[in-house]
């Protein structure tokens, strides 16, 4: 019982999710410019001058790379919308316009801890 309830918030939390950048499409005109998803991520900083977002970087934290964080999303949009068509249906139909900014990880992925805590931001 416990399991389903989680898994219920979760999908709830992805449905809202990609909900909201839904919504944000319909305002986007057809003449916009394309968005780099590419974010310059140092020891100090993590810059994405797209959107002129700067963000400080503790350098202990681990960086996911553009691949790897698309691969770890795709994996929980597939967790968040099994079982129900419409939700993965959804999911799908935003994801060209989700841009992944970055994610990073208080460990790598895969540590042995009990918790991760992590950021990722999207636009």
């Amino acid at each position: 019982m416990v399991h389903a309830a989680k898994k219920l918030l979760l999908q709830a939390l992805f449905a809202m999710s990609f909900v909201a950048i839904a919504s944000c499409d319909a305002q986007k005109s057809s003449n916009s410019t394309s968005i780099s998803k590419t974010s310059i991520i140092t020891d100090e900083k993590i810059e994405n001058p797209y959107f002129g977002l700067v963000v400080k970087n503790n350098p202990s934290w681990y960086a996911m790379d553009e691949a790897s964080l698309d691969k770890l999303l795709n994996v929980g949009g597939d967790i968040a919308s099994y079982g129900s068509d419409d939700l993965k249906a959804t999911i799908e139909s935003t994801a060209p316009y989700n841009t992944v900014l970055f994610g990073i990880f208080a460990h790598a992925p895969g540590a042995p801890v009990d918790i991760n805590p992590n950021i990722i931001a999207n636009a």
